[in-house]
C-alpha cells in the first residue's frame, strides 16, 4: 500500500519533505523572476508569520503547559487552533509586505506570484494524501490499495493537472507578462481552479451540492477569468 502521507524518507515524512521542497522551489523561482525581490519577501514573511501564528495559539491556549514542554512547540498537532493561527499569521505577513511596497505593486507582480504558487503546489502534490472514491474495477497499476479496496489516487491526478497548468503558465508568462499584465495570473488561477474541480469529483463528498473547496475553486475561477478580460489589460 502506498500512501504519501505515511511514507518516509529516512526519519522524515514524505509530506514534510515535499512541503520543504515546495517552499525552497517557490522562493528560488520568485527570486529569479522578480528582481525587486518583493515576491520572495512576501513568501518569506507569510511563511514566518504562519509558523509564528501556529505556535502562538498553542501558547495562548495553555501557557503553563508549553512553558514546561517547550519541545511540544516544535512538534505540535494539527488542529483548528493551529490552522487558524497559521492563516492569521500568514495574512498579517502578507498585509505587512503589501503595505511596505504599496506604491510599487503591478499586475505583472501578480503574474509572478501566481506562477510561483502553481509550481509550489506542483512540487507539494506528490506528498499529499488525496485518496478518492473506491474504483474496484481499475487496474492495480493505477489504483491504490486501501484496506483491501482499490481507491483512486487523486494526488497523482492533481499533480498531473498542476504540471499542465504550470507549463501553460510558464509559456503565458514568457509571452504575456509585458504585453498583457494580469493575463498569466488569470490563466494560472483559472487553470488551478478547474484542476481542483476535476480532482474534487474523484473525492468522497459529504452529500452537499458543493464542498467548501469547490466553492473556493468556483470563486477562484471567476477571479481568474476576470483577470483575463480586456479591462484588466493595464498596469495599476
Amino acid at each position: 500500500m502506498y500512501l504519501p502521507a505515511f511514507s518516509y524518507l529516512g526519519p522524515i515524512p514524505l509530506g514534510t519533505v515535499m512541503l520543504l521542497a515546495a517552499l525552497a522551489g517557490g522562493l528560488l523561482l520568485a527570486s529569479r523572476l522578480d528582481r525587486t525581490q518583493k515576491i520572495a519577501e512576501l513568501l518569506w514573511t507569510m511563511l514566518i508569520g504562519g509558523a509564528l501564528g501556529d505556535k502562538a495559539v498553542y501558547i495562548i491556549s495553555d501557557p503553563p503547559y508549553y512553558m514546561h514542554h517547550l519541545n511540544h512547540l516544535l512538534f505540535t498537532p494539527m488542529s483548528a487552533w493551529g490552522i487558524g493561527g497559521m492563516i492569521t499569521g500568514a495574512m498579517i505577513g502578507l498585509a505587512w509586505v503589501y503595505w511596505r511596497y504599496r506604491l510599487l505593486w503591478h499586475l505583472s507582480d501578480i503574474d509572478t506570484l501566481a506562477l510561483t504558487v502553481a509550481v509550489m503546489l506542483l512540487i507539494r502534490a506528490p506528498g499529499q494524501n488525496l485518496l478518492g472514491i473506491p474504483v474496484p474495477n481499475w487496474p492495480r497499476a493505477i489504483a491504490v490499495s486501501l484496506a483491501g479496496t482499490l481507491v483512486f489516487p487523486c494526488y497523482a491526478l492533481w499533480a498531473l493537472l498542476l504540471a499542465v497548468v504550470s507549463i501553460v503558465g510558464g509559456i503565458s508568462y514568457r509571452h504575456w507578462r509585458l504585453s498583457w499584465p494580469g493575463a498569466t495570473a488569470g490563466a494560472v488561477t483559472l487553470g488551478m481552479a478547474i484542476a481542483w474541480l476535476i480532482v474534487s469529483l474523484t473525492l468522497p463528498t459529504d452529500g452537499v451540492p458543493f464542498t467548501l473547496g469547490q466553492w473556493v475553486a468556483l470563486a477562484a475561477a471567476a477571479a481568474g477569468f476576470r483577470l483575463m478580460t480586456p479591462a484588466t489589460n493595464r498596469e495599476n
